[in-house]
């Protein structure tokens, strides 16, 4: 019971410290100025999805009804970034993905996943933050923890040839996400 309790505590822990952080894009995270939230949203499994391995071939219901696999990017860089409506460092960092998806053209595409979030909710998320870039719906947060995520923001970086680059449960600084993408374009 006293082991059980001192995990708990120390989940806890670790989620309050990750409230605090943005990842800027140096070696150690640095605290912004303001705190930000971070949505947890459930635990992953030891053992699933880490950097340097195959992604999985995911299915994703995209916001028009239409359903799109992650072999469909095959042969193209892909960052995947899961936010959801009511995500304080989601609506934060989604002008800089914006401006990424306009800087790198086709050259690396770019795909938002809603999480938990109703078709609607999703919709005005997508029109306040003004992003073009394709949209997917996650309403049950399966897609994210497929994808190694356990708090909103979630970003997973893929190359061409299908192998996970980098995965970051936090929000994105532009630096962050611009080193990123410049990383994965060579």
């Amino acid at each position: 019971m006293l082991i059980l309790s001192s995990v708990i505590a120390s989940a806890a822990i670790a989620v309050l410290v990750a409230t605090f952080i943005v990842d800027d894009g140096s070696s150690t995270p640095a605290a912004t100025d303001s705190p930000t939230e971070t949505m947890v949203l459930g635990a992953v499994a030891p053992g699933q999805l880490q950097e340097n391995q195959l992604a999985p071939n995911a299915t994703f219901q995209m916001i028009d009804g239409t359903q799109r696999t992650l072999s469909s990017f095959a042969g193209t860089p892909l960052v995947i970034n899961f936010w959801g409506s009511t995500c304080v460092p989601c609506l934060q960092e989604m002008p800089a993905f914006e401006r990424e998806h306009q800087r790198l053209g086709g050259d690396i595409a770019f795909l938002g996943v809603a999480v938990s979030d109703s078709p609607a909710a999703a919709a005005g998320f997508i029109a306040k933050t003004g992003v073009t870039y394709p949209q997917a719906l996650d309403g049950s947060a399966e897609q994210l923890a497929l994808f190694g995520g356990i708090a909103l923001p979630h970003t997973v970086v893929i190359d061409a040839d299908g192998i996970v680059r980098s995965i970051r449960n936090k929000a994105l600084s532009e630096d962050a996400l611009r080193a990123i993408t410049d990383d994965l374009a060579r």
